[in-house]
């Protein structure tokens, strides 16, 4: 019986290379071994690749459906601990703030446009009565919506996310607009 080249059984190759013959068979059924041709494995070509194989575990590179790939998960890790550290600069920045706290000064927002809103038609329902001019009266409904929007706009966001219970908070205010009217002033007819 020979021992090189080709024409050997599972039984020389697996003392060979120090395996049980189940698991030449099943190093074989992976690709990782070539298959034998009529029951004679080439000697020379198992050996190289079951050192292929062992290389690429030692450097751990994926050799199986099971092992993962070391090299590129440890490169994932470092990239998800970086993402966490930048996250948590921003937020000790102050340029990141929690999702809760952006929704709770919003619906802050949302709610002092609402009451200015809802106030206009008390502010407004006893003067128009006095009035009779549609012009007087669509101006000083203008006026009051002006008034309204300008008390909005001069306040941003609350720098005291959680408000007292009558839902004040401090504000800062925002930046003014630099735009200009564009168009020009429609006469109502009276």
């Amino acid at each position: 019986m020979t021992t090189t080249g080709t024409g050997n059984s599972v039984g020389t190759l697996a003392k060979l290379v120090n395996l049980s013959e189940r698991r030449v068979q099943q190093l074989v059924k992976e690709g990782v071994m070539p298959a034998p041709i009529k029951q004679k494995y080439d000697l020379v070509a198992c050996v190289n690749g079951y050192i292929k194989y062992l290389q690429d575990k030692a450097a751990g590179q994926k050799t199986g459906d099971n092992n993962l790939d070391i090299h590129k998960e440890r490169i994932r890790l470092v990239r998800a601990q970086a993402d966490k550290m930048e996250i948590e600069r921003d937020v000790l920045n102050g340029t990141l703030i929690p999702v809760e706290e952006a929704e709770h000064a919003f619906a802050g927002q949302i709610l002092k446009c609402r009451s200015q809103l809802m106030s206009l038609p008390v502010r407004i329902a006893p003067l128009i009565l006095a009035m009779s001019e549609y012009g007087t009266i669509e101006a000083l409904i203008r006026d009051n919506i002006k008034e309204a929007l300008n008390e909005l706009s001069g306040s941003a966001w609350p720098d005291d996310i959680n408000a007292d219970e009558t839902g004040n908070a401090e504000t800062r205010p925002a930046a003014r607009s630099k735009r200009k009217r564009v168009g020009k002033q429609v006469s109502v007819p009276q």
